[in-house]
């Protein structure tokens, strides 16, 4: 519903505020976003640790892919990633008289396998590579205790917040589509505000829903 008839603007102020000044309907509010990790310790998470670093692996390849071959390709991974060589020499050993979206199946390594595509020219130098393994696994179930947590968190910010705009609102997010967001959350009407006027909860991209009752 914001999307309609709304603005955002990020905030670069020294002074403290959320992260979006939304406008909606003629109106202004302030709203924090919090990604949620249900894996995440004073550390991080892990896994978003991983699957960032995967993906910057990924890239890499990409890049020096295209550096010697002027095929477009989309290449979906499985398994190790560690001997970028091997994967390289094996993408540039493609036959390149492939048909338009003809795929191959490649195996550099043990334990490495490529699902590769042959994409049209026009695409240019497509990069939309896919670790599939950060992708598939177990969904599992968020608490009302983790999600009361983080309102908790970014509740302490409030007062500071509220010297800038009186209307501050929080979203909760989740990715879903990579294991470090792959969970699904039924709420319960249980969850406190701490001080924020809306708590909204998002699996993105499929749905929102708002946990104050």
């Amino acid at each position: 519903r914001l999307r309609e008839n709304s603005t955002f603007e990020h905030y670069y102020f020294s002074g403290g505020l959320p992260d979006l000044l939304v406008t909606h309907e003629g109106k202004k509010f302030g709203l924090e976003v919090r990604e949620l990790y249900p894996d995440e310790s004073r550390k991080g998470s892990k896994k978003r640790a991983m699957e960032s670093n995967n993906s910057q692996k990924i890239c890499a390849i990409a890049d020096k892919y295209y550096e010697l071959s002027e095929s477009t390709i989309k290449v979906n991974f499985l398994g190790r990633l560690e001997n970028e060589e091997r994967i390289l020499s094996e993408l540039n050993s493609i036959n390149p008289d492939l048909a338009e979206f003809e795929n191959v199946r490649l195996e550099p390594f043990r334990g490495c396998v490529l699902h590769v595509t042959k994409l049209p020219l026009k695409l240019g130098k497509y990069k939309r590579w896919t670790y599939v393994s950060d992708r598939v696994g177990w969904v599992g179930e968020l608490s009302d205790g983790l999600i009361q947590e983080k309102v908790n968190e970014k509740s302490k910010n409030i007062e500071k917040y509220s010297q800038r705009i009186s209307d501050i609102r929080l979203l909760l997010v989740c990715n879903p589509g990579l294991n470090s967001g792959k969970f699904t959350y039924t709420p319960s009407g249980l969850i406190d505000c701490g001080g924020f006027k809306e708590v909204y909860f998002l699996s993105y991209p499929q749905s929102v829903c708002r946990l104050n009752s």
